[in-house]
């Protein structure tokens, strides 16, 4: 669940739940899991994705399986954004939340946003193709339409109308559909907020 959605009351009848149950953490996991709280409107978009998971499930979401991005690669990219993956910074693992939100990683998330796009993050460089991912899928009859529908796979909903207006302005007047403004595009969206959001 996102930072701070989830009131006092909630948890502390989560923790009275868990000592009642004699600290059975499957019990808290399968309790939270059916909360209504866990599937609130306020959860979207709430909590800042850890780099793993922005790494992953970005590629995910557009799609790249075939083949997929290089698992050194990613992980390279990780340690980049803060999560060098087997070092911790201790035993409580990485704080995560908002303190992936530091210059240094925003930063970092648009360059890994562009070499995405570019095809960077496999052995042998192939430029990511939304056009043709939205072809496949019956969607791209024009620029607008293919941002909207990047931006579904992205979040897994449509775009507000600023987010898109945002992200069409950045392209510019000459950006039509095709697979260069399709990648651009695409390369907006993924460093954008929105998609660093969970």
């Amino acid at each position: 669940m996102g930072e701070k959605v989830v009131d006092a009351a909630t948890l502390d009848a989560l923790a009275a739940g868990l000592r009642a149950h004699g600290l059975d953490i499957g019990w808290a996991v399968e309790t939270v899991l059916r909360s209504q709280a866990f599937f609130a409107e306020a959860n979207l978009g709430s909590r800042v994705l850890g780099p793993v998971e922005y790494l992953v499930g970005v590629p995910r979401a557009l799609e790249c399986f075939d083949p997929p991005p290089s698992s050194l690669l990613l992980g390279e990219w990780a340690a980049r954004l803060g999560q060098d993956l087997f070092y911790p910074p201790n035993v409580g693992g990485w704080k995560g939340g908002r303190e992936w939100l530091t210059t240094q990683a925003i930063i970092g998330r648009a360059n890994y946003a562009a070499a995405l796009a570019e095809g960077r993050l496999w052995a042998r460089a192939v430029p990511l193709d939304g056009l043709a991912l939205a072809r496949r899928h019956e969607r791209g009859r024009d620029l607008g339409d293919l941002l909207t529908f990047s931006a579904e796979l992205l979040t897994g909903a449509p775009p507000d109308a600023a987010w898109h207006k945002r992200v069409l302005t950045a392209l510019g007047p000459k950006a039509k559909l095709d697979a260069d403004s399709a990648r651009a595009g695409i390369a907006l969206m993924v460093a954008s907020p929105e998609v660093q959001m969970a």
